[in-house]
């Protein structure tokens, strides 16, 4: 008979370390979270020092506790996933600096899910982090109602909110959705909690309250995917539930769709927002856009079944499954599945998925007991499970694990439940040895080390991109020309970024863009700043010949030079990876222009260029000019 395991959560000692370990968590939490999310690369930079900072402390305070649990070994499941991914950046991404990016997200996910289950071992600490992820929820509710009722544009950090979600609350995220996948992370738990056995009128009055508000925050996303979500948890919980007969389980799950039928309809009823959304899921099928992206996923996945195409790959080779009448720019594929499947191919997706499936299995099979023998009451575990299933299914419509500040919650929120549910042994007093003592500092220098002298350079040299490309960007969509002092400024904060981050093609692409505007602006210097720019486009293709706009930007380098039968070779090239981007069609156009002696050319590729993106201001009035050439005698 195998002796009874006392689970770890019951050990009072290295309270201290505990609670520093806990509060770091939280701190990270809040400020991700509030910094739309970790979605810009300056809140990046802060989250993944503190990261670092987070596991330096978690190896000094095992070196420093006399009483030491062993490692869980639920902990261990998801490295090969993590060391795979690893393989991908290094060998297999033709776009190492996004691979590095997606690694880094994974990695810094799966790092608060081994601190947490690791370090968080007392059961009173892993409910004040718990109480400190309800806490963010309260914050965002305030927010959320903010938005819709004051501020319908007001975002965190000083930004607008895009017009396609004004009406939709999103707290401190830039995306609705993302306000909804975190709630629906949070909410079941907490209205568990109502239900909890010996539980206060006063106690059950606070949960219910924030219950409330919870829900009427995720009423303000109008999110379908996450109401989807959490309506099928709740219809499916009741099945597998509780110690009751099979038909009493099929009658409580008949009663709850019975009330998940009567939310919606009042939803529709009385919101109007919902209402659209919900008539546009019935005559739309739910989805314009979304489908798109997932055919892409699922075409890049049988072109390279076994390995994927690569870390952070996605957004790139979409362009060779882009339908022409789609010219938007997805990041991700809008289902973490198979965005997960396209990247890291079956090799990789087996290994997350399999991690999944054994820390469920380990579980189940390895429930612990208090070690006072009290029965555990089980309502607010089911909560958080259902919170999770919430959240999981939710990712077949979203890319909520690439939100920085949603990875780390739902990791956060997986290890307290597993480390609640999943015993193991008793911490044993130890001797400290000095051999083990400077192995964890050791470990705690290398991260440290890692951290600010390669993770937050990357970091702060990504954010010095996105604030100049945000500049940019808008200067044109004001149809503005760029002044000369401004672009010489942007230029040199590039090349200031490009020598924190050199392997960054993004980088070196749009220094050879601001260089070539640049020429425009001082035609004296056109051949000078042409080289220039060349040399920059140069760079951006030493760090992926896969990328389209890589090879436009070395075309309009060339054509500064006059270099015209090069332009149009890197053209070709462009065309061959992005054969359905209007943009690339424009330039093409462009170029063909500069050939005063055959208009036509350049008048067919900018009128295919319209057909793809009719909204294209520059295309309209190359061909305006194009079309008076042609007609002028």
């Amino acid at each position: 008979m195998k002796p009874r395991l006392t689970p770890a959560d019951a050990d009072d000692s290295g309270l201290v370390g505990q609670w520093l370990l806990a509060a770091l968590v939280l701190i990270n939490l809040s400020w991700t979270t509030l910094g739309l999310g970790g979605f810009l690369a300056q809140t990046m930079v802060v989250t993944s020092a503190l990261n670092g900072l987070l596991l330096a402390v978690h190896f000094l305070v095992r070196a420093c506790d006399r009483t030491s649990s062993p490692l869980h070994p639920a902990s261990w499941l998801f490295f090969p996933f993590l060391g795979y991914g690893l393989i991908s950046v290094l060998w297999i991404t033709p776009v190492r600096w996004l691979g590095w990016m997606d690694w880094l997200g994974w990695g810094q996910m799966i790092l608060v899910f081994w601190v947490v289950i690791n370090g968080v071992r007392a059961r009173a600490i892993r409910q004040m982090l718990f109480v400190g992820l309800v806490a963010i929820g309260a914050i965002l509710v305030l927010l959320a109602a903010y938005q819709r009722f004051r501020a319908p544009d007001w975002l965190m950090l000083g930004r607008l909110q895009v017009p396609q979600f004004i009406g939709r609350s999103s707290g401190s995220f830039g995306l609705p959705n993302a306000l909804a996948a975190y709630l629906v992370l949070i909410l079941p738990p907490v209205a568990a909690l109502m239900f909890r056995q010996g539980a206060s009128v006063a106690r059950r009055l606070v949960w219910g309250y924030l219950t409330a508000a919870l829900a009427f925050a995720l009423l303000l996303t109008i999110s379908r995917g996450a109401w989807i979500a959490l309506g099928l948890v709740l219809i499916v919980t009741p099945l597998f539930a509780g110690r009751v007969s099979p038909l009493r389980r099929l009658a409580r799950a008949s009663l709850a769709a019975l009330g998940v039928m009567v939310i919606v309809g009042v939803l529709y009823l009385v919101v109007a927002g919902a209402q659209d959304r919900l008539t546009q899921l019935q005559t739309q099928g739910g989805e314009m856009s979304r489908p798109i992206m997932w055919r892409a996923a699922l075409a890049i996945a049988r072109e390279q079944p076994l390995w994927g195409s690569g870390a952070g790959s996605y957004a790139i080779s979409f362009d060779q499954y882009r339908p022409a009448d789609f010219q938007l720019e997805p990041r991700w594929a809008h289902n973490e599945y198979l965005n997960t499947l396209s990247d890291f191919g079956v090799v990789g997706f087996g290994l997350l998925s399999g991690a999944g499936a054994w820390l469920l299995v380990g579980c189940r099979r390895r429930r612990g007991v208090i070690a006072t023998g009290r029965a555990r009451d089980p309502t607010r575990t089911i909560g958080g499970w259902m919170g999770i299933a919430a959240f999981l299914i939710q990712l077949a419509v979203d890319f909520s694990l690439k939100i920085p500040a949603l990875g780390m919650a739902f990791a956060a929120m997986l290890a307290v439940l597993v480390r609640q549910q999943w015993s193991v042994p008793q911490p044993v007093n130890l001797v400290l040895s000095r051999g083990r003592i400077w192995l964890m500092i050791s470990l705690a220098a290398a991260v440290l080390t890692l951290t600010f002298f390669l993770t937050v350079p990357f970091y702060q040299a990504e954010g010095i991109r996105q604030t100049t490309k945000r500049s940019m960007d808008r200067m044109g969509r004001a149809g503005e020309e760029p002044a000369t002092g401004s672009l010489t400024k942007t230029r040199d904060h590039l090349l200031t970024a490009s020598q924190m981050s050199p392997k960054n093609g993004y980088i070196w692409a749009d220094l050879a863009y601001v260089t070539s505007l640049l020429a425009r602006s001082e035609p004296a210097r056109a051949l000078e700043l042409g080289r220039d720019a060349e040399r920059f486009a140069n760079r951006a293709l030493d760090c992926s010949t896969a990328v389209a706009n890589f090879w436009v930007r070395r075309s309009v380098a060339l054509d500064l030079q006059g270099r015209w039968v090069e332009a149009g070779g890197d053209l070709v090239k462009a065309l061959e990876l992005a054969p359905t981007r209007g943009s690339v069609w424009f330039q093409q156009a462009v170029h063909l222009s500069l050939d005063r002696t055959d208009p036509a050319r350049a008048l067919a590729a900018v009128s295919f260029c319209l057909r793809l993106d009719p909204g294209n201001r520059e295309a309209h009035a190359l061909r305006e000019r194009l079309a008076e050439r042609s007609h002028a005698p």
